[in-house]
């Protein structure tokens, strides 16, 4: 984007300089018809040589902007190229265990078993968090919270710690909501001015604003059908940017609905006199993670009003000071072990890189095969069957 906008302010020096060069030009012009009108062409020509002087320097600006424009859009092609390989080996681990689990479905039907219900470990559901708040899932939110509740209600600390996260959640969602709403406002009051992304005339992505392509003479409004062009294109960007914000208000507002309902519910045990499941007072302090702190202070420094921006200001500080940042799945060690007794898990799934994920995946299968009850033997000769049927890469990711 600031690229672009560079390349723009470039050509418009240019555009502007050589308006200098063609008065001295036409001064000079004019002189042979009538020599009164040379009085001052040393002024002119003084201007018109600062003004070929500023067009070289732009011209180099711009041969400079497109290496660096080049150079921009090679790095991003090789960052969609990671990506893209990352999502085609978690699609083949994703493949082959769902292989696996229809396996293991089958024969537990055939022997008339009931099927397990699902078990997550700890860093799977601070995963499922992570999506549902990104994805702003209301079901997915649900199911993690659930979830969470099974694992650390059953001690004070543990429902200590869902409740200020529960608060915490529930509050970063409703500045979600309000940034998005903020931006949509923006937008319906400064189309003119917003800049987004859209294919030029040359078929090339370009980053723009309708005011940067505003014809600047009435000749340039009749003629330059170049212009109208990419003004048509960044009115269709603008139309999908609106849209793709009134969708997102929409789903923030059903999942913070959601986040609101499992706060008030939280309150609500917080006054329960049944002491098994009241919570202290200070529990409620509300508990956020970095990236939602972040989000925080993103949208304080965007707030005009002096005493808005300090009131998030304000809950950023105090939760820095009074150590209130943390995930959902930091909870104390014995909690974790407590629960996570029967489970599979991976090894410290925490330090794993993105290169040893597979092997960690592998590993935690060999770890379930290995298990002597019924419910695990069956696991191993599915994933024996899943392997004989592929195999190809799917199956190969894992070994």
């Amino acid at each position: 984007m600031r690229v672009d906008r560079e390349q723009r302010l470039a050509h418009r020096e240019i555009e502007f300089q050589r308006s200098a060069i063609s008065a001295y030009r036409w001064r000079l012009y004019g002189g042979l018809q009538n020599p009164w009108k040379l009085r001052d062409i040393f002024e002119y020509r003084e201007r018109a040589a600062t003004a070929k002087e500023s067009i070289a320097n732009a011209r180099e600006e711009i041969k400079s902007l497109h290496s660096i424009r080049a150079e921009v859009e090679r790095l991003i092609a090789e960052r969609q190229s990671k990506l893209r390989q990352t999502v085609r080996t978690e699609t083949q681990l994703s493949e082959v265990l769902n292989r696996s689990v229809d396996r293991e479905t089958e024969l537990r039907v055939a022997r008339g078993q009931e099927l397990p219900s699902a078990q997550f470990n700890m860093q799977e559901l601070r995963r499922l968090e992570e999506n549902s708040i990104t994805l702003h899932d209301r079901q997915m939110l649900g199911l993690t919270q659930r979830e969470m509740e099974s694992y650390l209600s059953q001690t004070p600390v543990g429902r200590e710690k869902l409740a200020a996260r529960a608060v915490g959640r529930s509050e970063a969602a409703e500045v979600l909501l309000q940034d998005v709403t903020q931006r949509i406002e923006h937008l319906n009051n400064n189309r003119e001015f917003v800049p987004v992304i859209f294919r030029g005339a040359d078929g090339q992505e370009k980053i723009a604003s309708l005011h940067d392509f505003q014809p600047k003479t009435f000749s340039l409004r009749l003629f330059s059908a170049k212009d109208r062009v990419e003004m048509n294109a960044i009115n269709e960007a603008l139309d999908e940017r609106h849209a793709e914000l009134l969708s997102e208000r929409n789903s923030l507002e059903q999942f913070a609905a959601g986040a609101r309902e499992i706060a008030d519910n939280w309150n609500q045990k917080l006054e329960s006199p049944d002491q098994n499941l009241a919570i202290q007072q200070s529990a409620l302090g509300p508990q956020f993670t970095a990236r939602e702190l972040s989000q925080i202070e993103n949208f304080a420094a965007k707030q005009i009003d002096p005493n808005v921006r300090a009131q998030f200001e304000n809950v950023v500080h105090t939760s820095l000071s009074t150590g209130q940042v943390a995930d959902f799945a930091e909870s104390p060690a014995s909690v974790i072990r407590a629960a996570n007794k029967n489970e599979l898990q991976l090894s410290d799934p925490s330090q794993l890189h993105k290169d040893d994920y597979l092997e960690a995946a592998r590993n935690a299968l060999n770890k379930v095969a290995s298990k002597p009850g019924a419910e695990y033997g069956t696991l191993n000769e599915a994933a024996a069957v899943a392997e004989t049927e592929a195999g190809s890469e799917a199956w190969a990711v894992l070994l």
